[in-house]
């Protein structure tokens, strides 16, 4: 554990990383930024002051070696996806051995 009364710096010049197996939060008076393996949390609710403007668009790459998943249509009953919405515990999954 490191405390301090003042300030703590952790500099580099190429990257920091902090690593967790449950949580990272930082705290600041009575706001905080949580990042877990569920998702980010953050309070209070809005992050920064006023609009977060347009953003820019982006490019998404696979890591080097990664195959990408080949494309699989399933066909979608009009029953389930309806109740699949209802209930968000339901699962839809493609039959076996092709259409029901």
């Amino acid at each position: 554990m490191i405390d301090s009364g003042q300030e703590i710096h952790l500099k580099s010049g190429g990257k920091v990383v902090l690593e967790a197996a449950a949580e990272i939060t930082l705290k600041v008076g009575g706001s905080f930024l949580k990042v877990t393996p569920g998702g980010i949390l953050c309070s209070p609710i809005n992050v920064g002051q006023g609009s977060g403007g347009s953003g820019r668009g982006v490019s998404l790459q696979l890591p080097e070696g990664v195959e990408p998943l080949p494309e699989v249509e399933f066909p979608v009953k009009k029953y389930c996806a309806l109740q699949a919405q209802e209930n968000a515990a339901w699962v839809i999954k493609a039959p076996l051995g092709g259409q029901s």
